[in-house]
C-alpha cells in the first residue's frame, strides 16, 4: 500500500505502504489493565501535584486530572511535505454521498478528530506529471499486546514523541521507535497511503494495473480512489518505484522526505489502530460501523480491483456491483468506519509488504548495503511453514490480530519468502 513516514529530528521520512500496492502473477499490490495498586498510587501523586499548583477545589482537581490523562494525538507533521492540500468531507443534503474538499491550502478547523474516528487526510500533487496521492496520518501510540490469538478490540493510547518508555502494561508500537523501525528515529507518526496504489498507465485493464515498469514505459505511482490496483509487478520493482516517489521528485515533488514500500510492522501499526476505539470500535457509534454490529471492515470485492470499493455485504467477494468509497455505505470498507479512514486493507488485491525471510532481502528487494535493511522486516522461520505464527514480530498484527476480518496471511518460508497481506479468504 503505502506509507509516508515522518521522523522527528534530522531525517524526515515518508513511508509508502506497499501493502496497498501490488503483487506478482496477476495479483495485487492489515485487555490487560495496569496493576490496581500502582494505578492508584500514580493517580494520588498526580492529584497531589495538581493540588500543589493551586487547584484546591475538588471538582477542579478531578477535571484537571481528566484533562491531563487525556493525551491528544501528535499533530500531523506536514512541514516537509510540499504541494499538499488538506482534505475533509461533508455528507450531501440527500444523505447519499460524502463530498470531498481537497483544495484547502491552510489547515481547516475541522480537519481531524480521532475521538470521532476522523483521521487526518492530505493530498499531494505533482501538476507537471499529473500525479496525485491521498495520505492518512497514523499518530504515535502505545498499546496493550493482546493475550488472545484472535484479538477483538485493542487498547490504544496516543503518546507524545518525548515518551520513549511505555506505561505499565503497554508497548510503544515499534513503527514509531528507533529500535523497532530499524533506525528511523522516535517518530511523531507516519503518513500512510489511503488506497491501494495504482500506476499512471493508459491501459490498466490490459496491463493488470501496470505490470513491471520498463525503460520505454517507466510507470509512476499514484494513490487515488476509483483506479485499478497496480498488480503483476515484482517485489524488486515495487521497492524501487516506492523509493522513487521522492528520489525522482514524482508524486511527492519538492518534499524533503523519504518514501518506501510499507514494512510488515508498519502495516501492523495501521491494523492495530483500526482495532481500537479510534478505529472501528469507536464508542461514538454504539452499533458499530454504520449500524453493523460486527465491528468488521467490509471487504473490497471488486472483480477489477478498483480502489476504494465496497460491496453490498461485509464478506462479499469477486463482485461486479460495487459502491465507491464516498457513497453513503462506502465508509464500511475503511479502517474507521468513516470516510476519513484507510481503504483496501480488507479485500482488493494481495499486497506485498517489505517483510521477508532472512537472507532473501537482496534477491527480493535489491538490498545490499547494511544501512538499507531498515526498509525491510527480516524473519527467521525455523520449521519452514507458511502458517508458523511463532515467526510473528510484536506489532506486525499477525498473531496479535489473527484472522482479522477473515483476512489471510502467509508467513514467510522458503517457497514464499515475502509477506502478503490484506486479501480476504
Amino acid at each position: 500500500m503505502k506509507i509516508l513516514k515522518e521522523e522527528k529530528g534530522s531525517i524526515t521520512l515518508f513511508v509508502l505502504i506497499a501493502m496497498l500496492f501490488f503483487v506478482m502473477y496477476l495479483v495485487g499490490m492489515y485487555m490487560l489493565s495496569a496493576n490496581t495498586e500502582s494505578s492508584l498510587t500514580r493517580e494520588t501523586a498526580r492529584i497531589k501535584e495538581i493540588y500543589e499548583q493551586g487547584v484546591n477545589n475538588i471538582d477542579d482537581v478531578y477535571n484537571t486530572l481528566e484533562r491531563k490523562d487525556k493525551i491528544e494525538p501528535n499533530a500531523p507533521n506536514v512541514r516537509k511535505i510540499a504541494k499538499k492540500t488538506y482534505v475533509t468531507w461533508n455528507l450531501n443534503e440527500e444523505g447519499t454521498e460524502y463530498i470531498i474538499n481537497d483544495t484547502q491550502t491552510t489547515e481547516p478547523t475541522n480537519w481531524y478528530n480521532y475521538e470521532n474516528g476522523e483521521w487526518a487526510n492530505i493530498k499531494t500533487t505533482n501538476e507537471t506529471e499529473r500525479l496525485e496521492a491521498y495520505w492518512v496520518w497514523i499518530p504515535r501510540y502505545e498499546y496493550i499486546v493482546p493475550t488472545s490469538e484472535e484479538a477483538t478490540e485493542i487498547e490504544v493510547k496516543f503518546i507524545k514523541t518525548s515518551q520513549t518508555q511505555a506505561d505499565e502494561g503497554y508497548t510503544i508500537h515499534p513503527a514509531f521507535t528507533n529500535d523497532g523501525n530499524g533506525g528511523f528515529g522516535e517518530l511523531d507518526g507516519i503518513w500512510v497511503a489511503k488506497f491501494e496504489a495504482s500506476s499512471n498507465t493508459d491501459t490498466p485493464n490490459e496491463n493488470y494495473g501496470g505490470g513491471n515498469p520498463t525503460e520505454e514505459n517507466p510507470l509512476k505511482v499514484q494513490v487515488k480512489p476509483g483506479e485499478q490496483s497496480w498488480r503483476n509487478i515484482s517485489t524488486n520493482n515495487i521497492f524501487s518505484v516506492c523509493r522513487k516517489m521522492t528520489e525522482a521528485g514524482e508524486v511527492l515533488e519538492g518534499s524533503t522526505v523519504d518514501s518506501h514500500m510499507m514494512k510488515n510492522t508498519e502495516w501492523g501499526a495501521v491494523a492495530i489502530l483500526s482495532q481500537s476505539k479510534y478505529g472501528i470500535y469507536n464508542p461514538k457509534s454504539s452499533t458499530g460501523i454504520n449500524g453493523d454490529k460486527s465491528y468488521q471492515i467490509w471487504n473490497n470485492p471488486s472483480s477489477l480491483y478498483i480502489t476504494g470499493s465496497v460491496g453490498t455485504t461485509k464478506d462479499a467477494s469477486s463482485q461486479a456491483t460495487i459502491e465507491e468509497y464516498n457513497a453513503k455505505s462506502g465508509p464500511k470498507a475503511s479502517t474507521t468506519g468513516t470516510v476519513y479512514g484507510i481503504y483496501d486493507m480488507a479485500g482488493g488485491s494481495w499486497e506485498y509488504v517489505a517483510g521477508c525471510l532472512n537472507g532473501q532481502e537482496t534477491s527480493k528487494f535489491g538490498i545490499i548495503e547494511e544501512q538499507d535493511k531498515k526498509y525491510i522486516d527480516l524473519y527467521i522461520n525455523s520449521n519452514d511453514s507458511y502458517m508458523n505464527y511463532d515467526v510473528a514480530k510484536i506489532g506486525d498484527a499477525t498473531r496479535e490480530t489473527k484472522n482479522w476480518n477473515n483476512d489471510y496471511v502467509h508467513f514467510v518460508y522458503s517457497s514464499g519468502p515475502v509477506f502478503q497481506r490484506g486479501r480476504c479468504i
